[in-house]
């Protein structure tokens, strides 16, 4: 099994074998580009991410706001500023990954450095910094992102709005927060489901 295999599978002991078998796969990427070590957070398992990086890896300006790195995320923007409007292999921009891992300093030093809260992202979701925010259940970062003029009621890939994921999740804290900034309960996606459909699993 090879390093990313064993990343994306979760699994502790291959994760170990493969590094022993081939010191070098510390910089592999996949398909798409995506670094390895990245690929560590995206599997919840920043501690491996850390581990990488500990043993060469490199740190770029997505994985690093992935992990919350703000001191190497504003080096980075202070060597090419326009890093804040670019997109990732995958298709994010800094904020969505910041947004979506629950960084919140880093989200707010993104908006303050410029980062747009209403640029899309490149890949199948097409959404916005808000949805994945609220996907990742983190409602202090909704609220930053509304505060940011973002917009409330974006619809991505499937018509789906924030409110659809807060609903989805049950998570009544980015409900409160973006009922407050008037989102619709009455946006349909695209399988015609409202919000309040898939409350509490209604949906």
């Amino acid at each position: 099994m090879t390093l990313l295999e064993a990343i994306r599978a979760g699994d502790e002991a291959a994760f170990e074998a493969a590094l022993e078998a081939d010191p070098s796969s510390i910089r592999s990427v996949d398909e798409h580009g995506v670094p390895a070590v990245r690929w560590a957070v995206y599997a919840g398992r920043p501690d491996w991410a850390r581990r990488l990086l500990a043993l060469g890896s490199d740190l770029d300006f997505f994985t690093a706001c992935a992990l919350g790195d703000s001191i190497r995320a504003g080096e980075a923007i202070n060597a090419d500023p326009a890093i804040l409007f670019a997109h990732s292999s995958d298709g994010w921009t800094g904020l969505h990954l910041a947004a979506f891992f629950g960084h919140e300093a880093l989200a707010s030093y993104l908006i303050a450095r410029g980062a747009d809260p209403r640029l899309r992202s490149t890949n199948n979701m097409e959404n916005l910094p808000i949805h994945a925010a609220a996907a990742g259940r983190r409602p202090r970062i909704v609220e930053l992102l509304i505060k940011a003029k973002s917009p409330v009621d974006p619809r991505q890939t499937g018509g789906n709005t924030p409110l659809h994921s807060a609903a989805q999740n049950n998570d009544e804290a980015t409900i409160r927060i973006l009922e407050a900034a008037g989102a619709s309960w009455d946006a349909r996606n695209d399988d015609g489901r409202t919000p309040r459909d898939l409350l509490h699993g209604a949906g």
